[in-house]
């Protein structure tokens, strides 16, 4: 069983740096600037390209995926453009309460698709296992 374990945990190693190119792939090719953000509209193109220059967006692709993902591996999530607040300890303050809420909507369905499951399966091919089926 720890074998199983730990072959599938070295599975993930893969598909986590996969899925975070792919992510950081597409959130480059979206539509905006950061450092357009950061300074404004007033802003001139000399202190855009500074601030671009300062947050590494000038640097190729794979250079700025390394240095994101070897700020992933020692927790530094750099500063959020829109506060200026870092991203980790933002994160962190939230994460009481995103885990309330999941387990809370977890708790919720299963209490509700228990029940709904047996009703279902008693009246099999009926009218009531339809109805119940839709409002799953």
């Amino acid at each position: 069983m720890i074998k199983y374990v730990v072959n599938r945990l070295l599975a993930l190693i893969p598909v986590i740096f996969v899925t975070s190119l792919l992510i950081f792939w597409a959130m480059s090719l979206t539509e905006g600037d950061p450092a357009m953000m950061i300074a404004g509209d007033n802003a001139t193109v000399e202190q855009i390209n500074r601030i671009r220059e300062e947050l590494g967006l000038n640097d190729p692709f794979l250079v700025r995926f390394g240095n994101y993902m070897k700020g992933m591996l020692v927790g530094d999530m750099g500063k959020s453009y829109v506060t200026g607040k870092d991203v980790f300890g933002t994160f962190m303050e939230y994460l009481p309460n995103t885990l309330y809420l999941g387990g809370t909507a977890v708790i919720v369905a299963v209490i509700i698709s228990i029940p709904l499951g047996i009703y279902t399966a008693i009246h099999q091919n009926t009218w009531k296992d339809t109805a119940g089926m839709i409002f799953a």
